[in-house]
């Protein structure tokens, strides 16, 4: 379960990066 969240975790930070 904890694996998923950390996936989306990642890529939530890529698009704040990115915004």
């Amino acid at each position: 379960e904890n694996e998923r969240i950390q996936e989306i975790e990642i890529y939530y930070r890529f698009i704040g990066k990115v915004d």
